[in-house]
């Protein structure tokens, strides 16, 4: 809907459904249509920013290192303070895209300068990490920026991450059935969400970007070999979690598809079954697809492109860490070859029939 005649033809429209007439105020709508697509940005000049920032405030920081202003650890945590309390604040009154980018340096800055402040001063990681939590908590309440939101996001699950790596590593294996589930809710439950309230539905999009982002960094922690210590027995509670979760996508999408025969259903399961048991010590595998799937599933194409992205890093990282020669490795690769062959002439032949009927 470009303009108000637009808005008064759909309004019309519904209208016609209704008895009694609908009652709506065309020009609020329109003013809010118009003021949503002043503000509206692409995701990816959003990211930018978001990286814009943390350059700028990596800079400034060095800055304040070359001058020495880091000989006191109170006052380094006293600027992170005032820095995050200024950027909410400017956040709030400010809505230009250079100018947030800007602010976003500030805000990011905040952060830094407080964990280095708290961490000169030998305070614990933990309680470093449940402050992060407790400030993005706040910036999410406070502001319904989407870049600040997004931050917010990632340093809520960052910290998460950084709590639980402060002790027992192999907990990482809860985290990310944890983040699966989480991810799963945000993504398959969009409407009820955006419907709750008015600042979920401004706060939906980064929450769902970020939550995906956090994902992938679990999965990149119990999927790459020696990034972090881990008991690799664990780690296929991690991938059984993903694969359990896509099966039930899997459900979903035979009645979208309108696949109803017992016969196709039991081939696709068990092509899935035989697929994805090799990946069982490798969680970041199955973690990808169920992204992908998922994605498709909701039509999210940004996270379809990340979680493709996804899958070819990790299975290349996968063949990398095989503790094989290089001839069983190709012979690996031949076989998955041979039976992404499979599913595909399968796929094709159940189409072109469907097609026919």
């Amino acid at each position: 809907m470009k303009n108000t005649h637009d808005v008064h033809v759909v309004l019309d429209q519904i209208r016609n459904n209704f008895q009694p007439a609908l009652v709506a105020d065309e020009s609020a709508i329109a003013a809010e249509i118009e003021n949503n697509d002043h503000h509206k940005t692409g995701v990816i000049l959003k990211i930018l920013s978001v990286a814009g920032g943390v350059l700028a405030s990596i800079a400034f920081i060095g800055f304040l290192a070359l001058a020495n202003l880091f000989e006191s650890e109170t006052a380094i945590a006293v600027l992170g303070f005032l820095s995050f309390a200024a950027s909410i604040f400017l956040i709030s009154i400010v809505d230009k895209l250079f100018v947030t980018t800007v602010i976003v340096s500030f805000y990011i800055m905040g952060y830094v300068l407080i964990g280095a402040g708290l961490g000169f001063q030998n305070v614990d990681t933990v309680i470093i990490c449940i402050l992060f939590v407790a400030l993005a908590l706040i910036s999410l309440l406070l502001t319904q920026n989407w870049i600040f939101a997004f931050i917010s996001v990632l340093v809520i699950n960052g910290s998460i991450i950084g709590i639980i790596l402060s002790g027992n590593h192999n907990n990482i294996n809860l985290y990310v059935p944890f983040a699966v589930i989480v991810f799963l809710l945000i993504t398959l439950n969009e409407a009820m969400i955006v419907t709750a309230h008015r600042k979920l539905s401004k706060l939906y999009e980064p929450l769902r970007l970020g939550t995906l982002i956090s994902l992938l960094a679990g999965l990149a922690l119990t999927g790459v070999r020696d990034l972090i210590t881990l008991d690799y027995r664990l780690v296929s509670i991690t991938a059984i979690v993903s694969i359990a979760a896509m099966f039930f996508l899997a459900f979903r999408l035979f009645r979208v598809l309108e696949i109803e025969k017992p016969s196709t259903k039991a081939l696709v399961i068990c092509l899935g079954i035989l697929f994805l048991i090799p990946t069982i010590m490798s969680p970041a595998i199955p973690g990808s697809l169920l992204i992908i799937l998922v994605c498709f599933y909701v039509n999210y194409k940004p996270g379809l492109i990340i979680g493709i992205i996804s899958l070819v890093f990790f299975i290349s990282r996968y063949y990398y860490d095989l503790n094989l020669t290089l001839l069983s490795k190709s012979l690996i690769l031949m076989l998955s070859g041979v039976i992404f062959l499979l599913c595909y002439f399968v796929t094709v032949k159940k189409l072109e029939r469907h097609e026919e009927v």
